[in-house]
């Protein structure tokens, strides 16, 4: 193992990501190794060594790491091997049983996106899923068919997410969606057409109907927006979907809702309004006005475009 230990350890120091320990486990090699691994450890405190008493294998080897890991994930790296130095970024943002974001990946990219839209004063919506009655099935189907489950969620997210949103695999039979610039009534919408398809979903391990239930939550944003806040708000939907029987959608919006009061006018602003909450009703009487507003920059934009 010295000929390739200390490349090994570098290629994880070269690690993009930089919240990991490195568990050394050392089998009772007969060279340098020890001496190497120890020099690394003076450098860098997230690096560990476990020196078996007696020659064990690799299996002994392995189990004996685990036991003595803090981290919540594991990824293992024989002594001659090299890692990429994007390898743990991927695995940490990247679910890959269903091919969706994970829970890091989602909890990063969704504050991000949110404090864009608090900047340039746009809006959202967060949609939770989780599959029904998921432990039960589990134990009793087994973790294939629970895998083939998820999967086939995944796959359905994917179908249905427009590039700019965002899905990811949240817990283990729990996903997430950040839709961006989407009233409630869309995300409505596109939550129904997902717990609709969800039964009708095939399985290649068993033939059974499996469901699960959806909850949406519609912030208002502005500066005091927080995207813990706003997970919260969406999950306590998600619970009270699960609490009514499952395989049901629930949703709340924050924002207020604009009340005018017909046959007023209607300025272009409030009707844009309207439109995002999905109030295209309460736009229509008005829809000759809005016209005669508009038509002189109409007229404007054509010209402009003839030059």
């Amino acid at each position: 193992s010295e000929k390739f230990i200390s490349e090994t350890i570098e290629s994880v120091l070269s690690q993009t990501y930089k919240n990991w320990e490195m568990i050394i486990v050392d089998d009772c090699s007969n060279d340098r190794s020890i001496e190497i691994v120890k020099k690394y450890m003076e450098q860098d405190e997230r690096i560990r060594l476990i020196e078996l008493e007696e020659n064990s294998g690799v299996a002994v080897a392995r189990n004996r790491a685990i036991e003595e890991a803090k981290g919540r994930f594991i990824a293992f790296l024989d002594s001659d091997d090299l890692w990429k130095a994007e390898k743990l970024e991927k695995q940490a943002t990247i679910d890959e049983l269903t091919g969706l974001g994970s829970q890091r990946y989602f909890q990063k990219a969704a504050d991000e996106q949110l404090s864009s839209l608090i900047r340039h004063k746009g809006h959202c919506c967060f949609l939770r899923i989780n599959i029904d009655n998921f432990n039960q099935l589990f134990i009793k189907h087994g973790k294939q068919v629970a895998d083939e489950i998820i999967q086939n969620i995944g796959h359905c997210l994917n179908q249905h997410v427009r590039k700019e949103d965002m899905a990811a695999r949240v817990g283990l039979a729990k996903f997430a969606l950040f839709l961006n610039h989407t009233s409630l009534d869309k995300a409505e919408k596109l939550a129904q057409r997902i717990i609709d398809e969800i039964p009708t979903r095939k399985l290649t391990t068993k033939n059974f109907t499996f469901t699960a239930s959806a909850g949406i939550f519609e912030p208002e944003i502005n500066k005091k927006s927080r995207f813990t806040d706003i997970y919260a708000r969406t999950e306590d939907c998600l619970q009270q979907a699960i609490s009514e029987g499952g395989n049901t959608l629930v949703a709340y919006s924050d924002k207020p809702v604009l009340e005018i009061e017909p046959p007023e006018s209607l300025t272009i602003e409030q009707a844009i309004q309207l439109l995002e909450q999905g109030e295209s009703d309460k736009v229509k009487p008005h829809l000759e006005k809005l016209y005669s507003q508009l038509k002189p920059l109409l007229l404007l934009f054509t010209q402009l475009l003839k030059k």
